[in-house]
């Protein structure tokens, strides 16, 4: 089972999975308020992704590839 994170939908502040979720959108990280990106392609199944900024000196870790047990815990309370 693939777990999905969801993030805040902008316009409404309702919490989005990425299934559910449109490239119209603009949406946040639920963890730090930063933007994300919703990434919908051909061959990958929809998920958000952290915007790229190089001066970024506190990333947000809950959108990496492996995120960690608590932050699977936190995302799914």
């Amino acid at each position: 089972m693939d777990f999905q994170f969801g993030a805040i939908r902008e316009s409404n502040g309702e919490y989005v999975l990425p299934k559910n979720a449109s490239k119209d959108d603009s949406y946040k990280c639920p963890s730090c308020r930063k933007d994300v990106v919703f990434c919908k392609g051909d061959f990958r199944i929809p998920y958000f992704r952290h915007k790229h900024v190089p001066t970024d000196k506190d990333p947000c870790t809950s959108y990496t590839d492996r995120p960690s047990e608590s932050v699977k815990h936190k995302e799914a309370k």
